[in-house]
């Protein structure tokens, strides 16, 4: 599994409606344990450097 967000470990304070801690699966979880929790064999976020790299391909100006 590849996934190009982020492990979403915390609830958002600030209005969004998310989940509780608790019922988000990434938290106080490692990836692996994720990977475990969710029948993948691999399991990859995609990090922000590789994000800005891939945006740099079609707009060379893009700055962090």
């Amino acid at each position: 599994m590849a996934s190009a967000a982020p492990p979403v470990r915390y609830p958002n304070v600030y209005g969004i409606d998310m989940p509780a801690a608790n019922e988000l699966i990434a938290h106080g979880r490692t990836i692996d344990q994720v990977a475990q929790a969710i029948g993948a064999d691999w399991l990859i976020y995609q990090d922000i450097d590789d994000l800005i790299a891939s945006a740099r391909e079609g707009n060379p100006v893009v700055e962090r």
